[in-house]
């Protein structure tokens, strides 16, 4: 007993230097010392990523290895360590958080899968006899099915005859379960999954377009006997450690303005994830180099100059985002609150924010799609994300009038007419560069009595260079 106790303690100690040097980008990964729950997530970054097609079932071996190998560009023959993890873990935890990929356990004939909630909802009628889930453009489907021995098989039979596409047709028939994979000539991807129930049998069918092939082959990957744990990191696992350490970025507490901002052009920028800002197109052109206000460096993904939208990415994961509303289009006369960081290398202050309504809808000509707010901006403010009062974000500041232009053409000066891009345009470009974000309310944080502390971290002041 006490040499089972001792082993046991040795194992422990020689895991606590394990776990403090997963904190550095440097120390060498070493599978060995991964739990299930490692490796599982590990499994499923991989799918997602596309570098892996084996089981998720939480076991390390060469054909993870090797997966492994192929995601990680640029290790000429050097030996992996947890830094060049990083961008491949990061990218799989915001896909679970904003798909909520979530365990769904079927009792009647004892199997689970994973699915993505926020992305498939019901689209078949109560009264089908299958139940079908499908994301809004239909790339990706999962359809449940009940059926006798002879219906099922005539599904398979039908899958295998529409095969197309060179990618090779698979089939594996046995006791337990059927499955017949098959590629359409499109190029989209079904896979049939069949498990006996007293005298029927159970299907589960995964369609998914090329574009989808992650998300699918997730699901596929986790369709199994028994029921199967969430996709979780526990808070002592070696990959939770590690990415806890990793830097928080975020904006800048409030305090006095930074020295560092007066060598650079500011603009002011919102995170839609743990690692991905919105910003204005207009405050990262013609920058050689782009910060955070605490010196965290950002690459640009995408920009739109049309509708004056760009997204850049920070290196490390910020404590807090902002959800983008549900809604197409603002309503006239709503509340709103502009936030940002005007005159940031001059003022001695932190966040800013000014209030007003949509005083003006979006001009049916206008691929910005902007709308008018009565809130004050000034210089510095573009970018910033306007808010609603159940703090989401509707749209993003981008310029105010001109008052000489005005002032030439009219006599007058005009006030309070400033412009946001619309939150429509902002969902269109953030799908088309493939960023990943939430929606709706759910980690909104309602304005009440002020901004919240929560939704403040999630602005950030844009240094140009």
């Amino acid at each position: 007993m006490w040499g089972k106790v001792i082993a046991w303690l040795a194992v422990a100690l020689a895991l606590v230097p394990r776990l403090a040097s997963a904190q550095s980008d440097l120390a060498p990964f070493e599978p060995r010392f991964l739990g299930y729950e490692d490796i599982r997530f590990l499994q499923a970054a991989l799918i997602v990523d596309g570098s892996y097609r084996g089981p998720l079932d939480g076991e390390w071996g060469l054909e993870e290895q090797a997966a492994l190998a192929a995601a990680l560009p640029g290790l000429d023959g050097r030996a992996i360590t947890f830094g060049d993890l990083r961008p491949l873990l990061t990218e799989f935890e915001k896909e679970r958080e904003v798909s909520q990929w979530r365990v769904y356990y079927f009792p009647s004939n004892n199997s689970s899968q994973l699915l993505p909630d926020a992305l498939l909802a019901s689209t078949g009628a109560e009264t089908d006899p299958h139940v079908t889930l499908e994301n809004r453009d239909g790339s990706l489907l999962v359809r449940t099915l009940f059926a006798n021995t002879a219906r099922t098989l005539e599904l398979h039979n039908w899958l295998a005859e529409h095969h197309r596409a060179p990618a090779p047709y698979s089939r594996a028939y046995t006791e337990q379960s059927l499955v017949t994979r098959a590629t359409f000539e499109s190029g989209r991807v079904a896979h049939l999954w069949s498990l006996p129930d007293a005298g029927y049998y159970v299907s589960t069918l995964v369609q998914y377009d090329t574009w989808q092939a992650g998300r699918g082959e997730l699901i596929v990957a986790s369709l199994q006997d028994g029921n199967q744990p969430e996709l979780e990191l526990p808070e002592t696992s070696l990959l939770r450690v590690y990415l806890d350490a990793a830097p928080e970025v975020g904006a800048a507490l409030p305090g006095l303005g930074s020295p560092r901002a007066a060598e650079a052009r500011l603009g002011s920028g919102f995170f839609v994830n743990t690692t991905d800002i919105v910003t204005a197109a207009h405050v990262v052109d013609g920058c050689e180099r782009l910060e955070l206000d605490n010196g965290t460096h950002l690459q640009l993904i995408a920009r739109d100059p049309e509708r004056d939208l760009a997204v850049l990415s920070a290196p490390g994961r910020a404590g807090r985002f902002l959800p983008l509303s549900r809604a197409a289009t603002p309503l006239l006369g709503e509340t709103i609150y502009a936030l940002g960081f005007p005159y940031r290398a001059l003022l001695e202050q932190g966040l800013t924010v000014t209030s007003g309504n949509v005083s003006a809808m979006p001009g049916p000509r206008d691929p910005a799609r902007k709308i008018m707010l009565s809130a004050p901006i000034q210089p510095g403010n573009s970018g910033g994300p306007v808010l609603n009062r159940a703090g989401e974000v509707i749209g993003m500041v981008v310029s105010r009038a001109d008052e000489l232009a005005y002032l030439e053409k009219t006599g007058t000066l005009p006030q309070n007419l400033n412009f946001a891009v619309s939150v429509r345009p902002i969902l269109e470009f953030l799908g088309k560069a493939d960023v990943r974000f939430p929606l709706g309310t759910e980690r909104a944080r309602p304005i009440l009595n002020g901004i919240p502390v929560e939704t403040q971290t999630a602005v950030a002041a844009i240094l140009c260079f």
